[in-house]
Order: C-alpha cells, then structure tokens, then sequence
C-alpha cells in the first residue's frame, strides 16, 4: 500500500522526488482519525518553492483514487484513508483464488535457514524457556517456508559435562531403580540437586566424568541410560506440540573431535 501511495504522490510532482524517496518518508500516523498513511510535505517545499501546507492541499485536490475513501490535508501532512470496503473485497477475492497458497512467496527460494530451537538439558526438566523457544521456532520454521525456505529445525542436547559425572555418582549413593523408571527426569534432579549442595561431589564429579570421556563401561552405561529415559520423556512433549526436529545434535557427540581439536589449537 505504501507503493501505491508514493505512485499516486510521484505521478503529480514528476521528477522532483524518487519513487523511492517518497515510500521512505511516507509515515504511519499515530491514530488513525489522522489516516492510515501520511506524507510529509517539507522535503517537496525547496524543490517546488512553496510553504508545505500548501504543497499538501495542491496534492489534496489533484490526487484521486478508488483505493483511498479520501486524502485530507493536514497542514504540511497529505494523509491517506484506506478504502477498507474495498480492500477487504481485494484480500477476501485474492484468498479465495490462491487458496491455501495465499501469502506465500519465492523469497527464500534456494536458500537453507537453520533454527536452532528447544535443546534441553539431559536429565534435567523441560522448562518454560525450552518450551517458548520450541514453540516460536516451529512457527518461524513455518513461516519460512511458506516464504520459500528451506527451513532445519535443529535440536542440541545438554548431555556433557561434570554434572553428568555427579549426577551418575550421586545415583550410585543414592538412586532408586523403581523411581527411575516411573519418573526419570523428577529423580535424577532429585539427586542432581542434592549432589550440587555438597562440596565433595564437585570433585566426584569431575573424576566420574573423566571416566566418561575415557568411555568407563559401567559409567558410560548410566549415562546412556539416563540419556534415552530423558529422550524419551521430551518426546512425550514434542508429541503433544506435534513438532519434528529436522536434526537432532548434542554435546557428547564432539568428545570424539576433542582430541584433534586441541593438537590443532596446539599446532596454531
């Protein structure tokens, strides 16, 4: 609409302004009994050498159209009334012949955007900011393409690190199979938040997770155990979200790179 307004505007003052120039100054007035579109009329006055306000009520009498119920001078503004009869007609009968494709477009077209959205922390609960993100992202995710994009949505796990190494030690002080399988993510806080309020376990933990990365057998077992029952209880939401991750990443999976990545820092 902004387009047709600096046309109609552009077509009474011929070259003294770009096209372009002219969508640029066009403002939204802050209440709409002042219109829907308002143009300022001080960028003409040195060109046109005329007082804005008059400039305005010329622009006023000249420029007619079906688009806009009326265009108004309000001192050195020229204020624009959308025709909302009319427009609503225009949208409705645009609706009706592109169906489910209208508002769609080629903007992204061969182009890849990546949503990086959710990524919990394994063992630990879903919360309020994993939730928003999930849900913003799968709708910005829709959005693009609609535009044409070719949208990823990707899902990173927190599955890394010296609180997984307390919380494996902390189940062998003082887990609960039963509980484990009935609630996963409620007992493994449980423990995780017990374990984080004694000093001893900062280096437990940090000797478990050693063995982690080292691939301990009984302690890599754990981990991948308390891994899968978190998995499993995020995908009972994603479930109920109806939401699926194009790829799904997490933490644990650079142990492997760790290696050759510091020879290389090293090396440099």
């Amino acid at each position: 609409m902004k387009e047709i307004v600096a046309s109609l505007i552009q077509k009474e003052i011929k070259n003294h302004l770009k096209k372009e120039d002219i969508e640029n100054l066009i403002e939204i007035p802050p209440s709409n009994v002042m219109g829907d579109f308002a143009f300022p009329c001080f960028a003409l006055a040195k060109e046109l050498k005329k007082n804005p306000a008059e400039i305005a009520k010329d622009l006023a009498k000249k420029i007619k159209s079906s688009e806009f119920e009326k265009i108004e001078a309000r001192g050195p503004y020229l204020n624009f009334f959308v025709n909302r009869a009319s427009a609503a007609e225009d949208v409705l009968g645009e609706i009706q012949k592109q169906k489910d494709s209208y508002g769609s477009s080629n903007l992204g077209k061969g182009k890849v955007i990546v949503i990086d959205m959710s990524s919990p922390n394994i063992a630990k609960p879903f919360g309020i900011g994993h939730l928003r993100s999930t849900i913003i992202g799968n709708s910005i995710s829709n959005i693009c393409e609609f535009a044409g994009f070719k949208a990823k949505k990707l899902n990173y796990y927190g599955d890394w690190g010296t609180p997984f190494g307390k919380i494996i030690a902390g189940y062998e002080k003082f887990g609960n199979a039963k509980k484990l399988e009935k609630e996963p993510i409620k007992h493994l806080y449980e423990i995780y938040t017990k374990v984080s309020k004694n000093e001893d376990y900062e280096e437990i933990g940090r000797e478990y997770f050693k063995k982690l990365e080292g691939n301990d057998k009984k302690v890599l077992a754990f981990w991948k155990k308390f891994r899968e029952l978190s998995i499993n209880d995020f995908n009972k939401i994603y479930s109920l979200l109806n939401i699926k991750f194009d790829v799904i990443s997490s933490e644990s999976e650079y142990n492997s790179k760790m290696e050759a990545t510091i020879n290389e820092l090293k090396q440099k």
